[in-house]
């Protein structure tokens, strides 16, 4: 299915972070273990870095907050909200109060997910140092670095890495946090914690997917927000409630579906889906209004228009189909065991909260080099 524009889960990061598309994610994706969201986990002395770069300028569960982290989740998140209020608006020695409070609650609600990993490792008895860690990071590193992107070549994976605000230590750990998500998960599934479904059960979860209310197949129209805005447009918000009325006016679940393909594929909608096969997800994977709409409906219906802080959707809730579901029931298994997770380190996350000591205070967030 087409992965664009998809309303995916604001996750245990952010609300927002689902919408930016950081550059360490693109080049390490076939790095990762799993699909799930990017982590920096505590930073280990294995690891060789610049002293300044491990100041702590705040601490998280009895962790350091190292500067670097703040350094690159700051920056990332400046970058998102230039999208989403305009670009030059940290171009001031005084930007506008309200990007400043938006940045600050980003960041230091990315700085507990952060660490919420390493805490659900503890809670599972996963260690978090070993030979078999150390082992995996020093690999994708060499992986990396010899890649197409940078061919061996030093300097270029050095200046890439000045571009993105990171430093070699920084990606070194955020390799090793996605591994101990990885360890994390098989640990939650050997200890039947949590996660229902595995490949020792693949025919339950098939039938869970066809046959379960709390798993659902959907298309929409989507309507995108202008550049800056953070809801839909009058112009939108009133479209999308006509598609509303034009497809519930449709007699039966065939036309319904028909003329909801017609408004796809035309310029009502704001992107071109890639099939027409529609996205598959439980509780959990996708997000909070397009889910809590969906879940809301009857096979065959559509909804009213659903705001979210991308744009407007118009929902239909189609029927599961058995071939589809049994061709892609890896990627489907993986994706709610990922939605499973994601649930669980929430359940951490809000038990800690990051705090900045006097040096992390008096840095500004939106100028940090």
């Amino acid at each position: 299915m087409s992965t664009k524009q998809i309303p995916a889960k604001r996750n245990r990061i952010s609300k927002k972070y689902a919408a930016l598309l950081s550059v360490i994610g693109l080049v390490l994706v076939a790095a990762l273990v799993l699909s799930v969201v990017f982590v920096i986990v505590p930073a280990v002395n294995n690891y060789k870095t610049k002293t300044f770069e491990q100041t702590a300028v705040g601490s998280c569960a009895g962790y350091d907050i190292p500067y670097e982290e703040l350094r690159y989740v700051a920056n990332h998140y400046c970058a998102y909200l230039e999208q989403v209020h305009g670009e030059g608006i940290w171009d001031t020695d005084t930007p506008d109060e309200k990007h400043v409070k938006e940045l600050e609650s980003l960041v230091m609600e990315n700085l507990n997910s952060t660490y919420a990993v390493y805490k659900l490792c503890e809670h599972l008895n996963v260690p978090t140092e070993s030979k078999e860690i150390n082992a995996y990071v020093d690999k994708k590193m060499t992986e990396l670095k010899n890649s197409g992107s940078f061919g061996g070549d030093s300097k270029k994976f050095n200046a890439w890495l000045k571009e993105n605000h990171m430093t070699e230590h920084l990606l070194e750990v955020t390799l090793k946090g996605a591994y101990l998500e990885s360890l994390a998960l098989n640990a939650m599934i050997e200890a039947g914690q949590q996660v229902v479904y595995s490949t020792d059960n693949l025919d339950e979860f098939l039938n869970y997917v066809e046959q379960s209310p709390d798993y659902a197949r959907t298309l929409h129209v989507f309507i995108a927000n202008k550049q800056g805005e953070s809801k839909p447009s009058a112009d939108a918000t009133r479209r999308a409630k006509e598609i509303s009325d034009s497809l519930r006016g449709a007699t039966d679940f065939d036309e319904r579906f028909d003329l909801l393909k017609t408004y796809i594929q035309t310029d009502s909608n704001d992107y071109q889906m890639t099939t027409l096969d529609g996205y598959y997800f439980t509780k959990d994977e996708m997000d909070e209004a397009y889910e809590k709409a969906t879940f809301d409906l009857a096979i065959g219906d559509v909804s009213d228009p659903v705001v979210t802080e991308d744009g407007v959707y118009v929902i239909m809730r189609l029927r599961p189909e058995s071939t589809y579901i049994m061709t892609n029931h890896q990627t489907l298994l993986q994706n709610y065991q990922g939605a499973v997770l994601g649930r669980t380190i929430e359940t951490f996350r809000g038990q800690y909260a990051a705090e900045l000591n006097d040096y992390g205070k008096s840095l500004s967030l939106w100028a940090l080099e």
